[in-house]
């Protein structure tokens, strides 16, 4: 079973809304709805605007943390690449200086 966090249940009720919105939307640009479905489309675009106002806060309200995940994110694969030897470049260095 795959976590989840706050960030991605968000994103992903937001999607939600906003197809909800377009299947109830008279054109692609969702600025106008369907006749007859006026309320329903109403209705979605006001959740996908909420949950868009929320997103925005949760990231307003923790930009150290998403700066810090965003640096783990730009630098997992080359921390992989680096210990995926099994031995990190300053083992090998000290070991060649006899340390």
């Amino acid at each position: 079973m795959s976590f989840m966090n706050r960030k991605e249940l968000l994103k992903k009720y937001y999607d939600l809304e906003t197809h909800n919105a377009l299947c109830y939307s008279e054109n692609l640009l969702m600025t106008k709805p369907k006749k007859g479905y006026e309320k329903e489309w109403k209705e979605a675009m006001e959740r996908a605007d909420a949950l868009d106002a929320l997103m925005q806060e949760s990231e307003a309200k923790t930009p150290y943390a998403n700066q810090i995940n965003k640096g783990m994110e730009e630098n997992y694969g080359r921390t992989d690449a680096f210990y995926s030897t099994g031995r990190c470049k300053g083992v090998e260095d000290r070991e060649k200086q006899g340390i």
